[in-house]
């Protein structure tokens, strides 16, 4: 957008497109080992504690040593893609615009394979950073069809994760998940993988199944890093 031209100086082409000369000279501050150490901790906590919001955090924090007040507490919960849980007002409430698919396993007995696939996702904390998991599980055997690994919450390492799990096992019966938005939006890529009219979608009903794999796998990483 601004380059280097003759006769135009930085600051008139700043002015021309009415942009602040300080947010062209600004250089983003990359993460210090400090950084990941106070973002270990607060993972450590929030995992104990997922009601902690960042005044609370900060608060604990502060006590242990570290100088973080809220507004950094805050920046380094958006940076984990983390908020505390809490109940809501109008949580009940739905976007008309979403398709509500129906509850298929009530009263429903699992008794054969490839009947139900599950999914689910977590994060890992690693030494310099977090990854995102995606599992797809069957139901009935507790068996891991598929998995992906990706450095961001995009929907495709799902999409990749669902499709090998029915190129190498089949097609289920019925898919659930949670409302994991990048789940869904993962269900509306794949849907020409699925039966028909039957996706299941648990409402704040979580993969219990999935979960327990998924936190598994973060107390062995949590562990040998």
């Amino acid at each position: 957008m601004i380059e280097d031209i003759p006769n135009l100086s930085i600051a008139r082409q700043c002015a021309l497109i009415e942009l602040n000369r300080a947010a062209y000279y600004y250089k983003p501050k990359s993460l210090e080992e400090l950084d990941y150490k106070i973002m270990n901790r607060i993972d450590e906590i929030f995992t104990e504690h997922p009601y902690y919001g960042t005044r609370r955090m900060s608060n604990v924090l502060q006590s242990e040593g570290f100088s973080t007040g809220r507004k950094m507490a805050r920046k380094y919960y958006q940076i984990m893609g983390i908020e505390a849980i809490y109940p809501k007002m109008n949580l009940s409430k739905r976007n008309q615009a979403h398709k509500v698919y129906p509850y298929l396993l009530n009263g429903v007995d699992i008794t054969h394979p490839n009947q139900v696939y599950c999914a689910d996702i977590t994060y890992i904390r690693l030494k310099h950073g977090f990854v995102y998991l995606a599992a797809i599980m069957d139901w009935y055997s507790r068996y891991i069809l598929s998995w992906r690994v990706s450095i961001s919450l995009e929907s495709q390492f799902c999409v990749n994760a669902l499709e090998e799990a029915i190129s190498l096992h089949g097609k289920p019966e019925i898919f659930n998940t949670d409302r994991v938005l990048t789940v869904k939006s993962s269900i509306k890529k794949t849907k020409k993988y699925l039966p028909h009219k039957k996706l299941c979608n648990f409402y704040f009903i979580p993969n219990y199944f999935t979960q327990r794999v998924l936190l598994s796998i973060r107390n062995i990483f949590t562990t040998v890093t």
